[in-house]
């Protein structure tokens, strides 16, 4: 095992990184060049040197997010540029592999962080100007398809990074509370308001970088703080649901940025020098970089063991017009129906009819002879049922 360099690597910060479905690497960040190639912002790793999409962008990139067959990037940008000419994108555009597109006319400010729920919402985390620039407002907007909708109030700092997990989004950043809901550098989104998780992080500076979580559902944090909930917690924590816990002494230097969950080991990466304890107190050196194992006693699901629940997750995108993705989760193997209903419960499609194995499945829905409306989805199986509404745009 050894480092390698990536062809002639990239002339200025990498500040995101993110792997599609077929193992791409793509990253974005401040560079411009990549040796004699001009790669504006953001490139792919084509397995022999780094490759533009199209023109890239015209500003620094803050944020990736693979969705399907599209790339999200996020950041601080007036213009795309691809075969066609130059795109008005606003810090947030798509790229579909051939070419660059504006989602829902972008967002005035700075775009920090992109995350996508399983309800098809897209989530932008960040800075944003109103008022043509004379009022910022830090927080979280959505894009359902139809529009951005800013959620719940101003944080009063920066967001810079937010999260899907289990049904719940995640936010974390620069902030003490969002307009009297309580936050300390974290918080999630119940529907209506941001909650906070317990007391949040606590110390001078309550700066939450960066999200992972566990097999288990456990959420971890870093960032630069001091403590989380009553323990002493320094730069990284972990919240189970109901309280925080610390990372065996934690780390020790100014803060952390990065975190990567694999099985039982936790990845951090940032501005550090030990783990554990201060070096002057014995601690492990660091150099910006540490991993942590989780205890045996901290459960984990293993690789291949079948899902504990049936799930129906929500097609993707929605709202739609043409084809949309359904994906669902057996528990074990059964006989399997997933039906679509009309609003008057009359069955317009059969998607499935058939025994299915234990895991996860995937079924395409085209739907263009269909008139727009709301219609449901319902898989039926031997252990359970469960219904999705979808909206059809026409």
């Amino acid at each position: 095992m050894q480092w390698t360099a990536l062809g002639a690597g990239l002339d200025d910060a990498v500040l995101a990184l993110t792997l599609d479905a077929t193992g791409s690497l793509y990253a974005g960040g401040r560079f411009t060049r990549s040796g004699a190639t001009e790669v504006h912002h953001v490139a792919v790793w084509d397995g022999a040197q780094w490759q533009p999409l199209g023109g890239g962008v015209d500003g620094p990139v803050n944020a990736l997010l693979v969705a399907g067959d599209d790339l999200y990037v996020g950041g601080y940008f007036d213009t795309a540029t691809d075969a066609n000419g130059t795109v008005p994108v606003q810090n947030l555009a798509r790229w579909d592999g051939t070419q660059w597109h504006e989602v829902g006319g972008g967002v005035e400010g700075k775009v920090n962080s992109l995350t996508l729920g399983d309800d098809g919402i897209l989530y932008a985390g960040g800075s944003f100007e109103e008022q043509g620039g004379l009022l910022t407002r830090h927080g979280v907007r959505a894009w359902d398809g139809v529009q951005w909708t800013p959620l719940g109030n101003d944080f009063g700092g920066p967001v810079w990074t937010v999260a899907w997990h289990g049904g719940t989004l995640y936010a974390g950043g620069n902030f003490i509370e969002s307009l009297g809901d309580p936050g300390n550098g974290i918080v999630r989104w119940d529907g209506q308001r941001w909650q906070g998780m317990g007391a949040g992080t606590q110390g001078p500076n309550v700066d939450v970088e960066a999200i992972a979580f566990s097999d288990r559902g456990d959420l971890y944090a870093t960032g630069w703080f001091a403590g989380a909930g009553e323990s002493s917690a320094p730069l990284v924590a972990r919240w189970d649901g109901t309280q925080w816990h610390p990372l065996d002494g934690g780390l020790y230097g100014t803060y952390g940025l990065a975190l990567a969950i694999e099985g039982r080991e936790v990845y951090v990466g940032g501005a550090f020098l030990s783990a554990a304890a201060p070096l002057f107190s014995g601690g492990i050196p660091a150099g910006n970089f540490a991993r942590w194992t989780m205890p045996i006693d901290l459960p984990i699901e293993e690789e291949g063991q079948p899902p504990t629940s049936l799930e129906l997750h929500q097609n993707y995108p929605n709202p739609f017009s043409g084809r949309t993705t359904i994906s669902y989760v057996l528990s074990r193997p059964s006989r399997v129906e997933l039906v679509v209903y009309d609003v008057l419960g009359r069955g317009v499609a059969t998607l499935v009819d058939a025994w299915q194995a234990a895991g996860k499945h995937t079924v395409v829905f085209d739907v263009r002879q269909l008139p727009g409306g709301v219609y449901f989805c319902r898989l039926s199986t031997d252990h359970g049922v469960e219904t999705r509404s979808m909206t059809v745009l026409r």
